[in-house]
């Protein structure tokens, strides 16, 4: 007998919550999001933080009734409703949010100090790479330039030597046949 009655207590306890429940869910912010705190351009801002679906048309005097007639709170001026102690879903999401934003952005500006630094790095490779180009090429052309130089003078130099002995080849003809006449 006594497990019966126990039985039929819970039943008449589960019952009686989901009819609370049900009667809850017929007013704007109700149940989990503890009321009706204020009203934003027509619109219920619940206790939590969050905006009502509803469709109604939040006034002021709506929202004192419809939280009068859940049991939460009282008219204009009696004070504000009790708030949940614990923070609500949306206070840990934003905070979630704001921290992966936070950390995005940390991540972002870490990356775009490595991009330009290796920029930096790259661009000073590259100016090094054709400074150094530049000079050997500068190099270069200079001993070429010496070498053709040193080719002329020496070309120049044969040049002369076989002037000399044509022209003394020619005064030695020009004796042996003053010598024959």
């Amino acid at each position: 007998m006594r497990k019966l009655s126990v039985g039929l207590l819970t039943v008449m306890a589960v019952m009686m919550s989901s009819m609370g429940s049900a009667n809850a869910s017929n007013y704007p912010c109700s149940g989990a999001k503890g009321g009706i705190a204020r009203c934003d351009s027509g619109q219920f801002i619940c206790n939590d933080g969050t905006t009502s679906r509803s469709e109604q048309v939040c006034t002021n005097e709506l929202k004192n009734s419809i939280n009068k007639s859940a049991g939460i709170g009282a008219g204009i001026g009696a004070g504000v409703a009790k708030q949940s102690s614990k923070p609500s879903a949306v206070d840990s999401i934003k905070e979630t949010g704001d921290n992966m934003s936070k950390t995005a952005k940390d991540k972002a500006s870490k990356a775009t100090d490595k991009a330009k630094a290796a920029e930096k790095e790259t661009s000073k490779a590259v100016k090094d790479k054709a400074k150094a180009t530049e000079k050997e090429t500068s190099k270069a052309v200079k001993e070429k330039a010496d070498k053709a130089k040193a080719a002329d003078k020496e070309t120049s130099k044969a040049v002369k030597e076989k002037a000399d002995k044509a022209k003394a080849a020619d005064k030695e003809s020009a004796k042996a046949v003053k010598e024959k006449a």
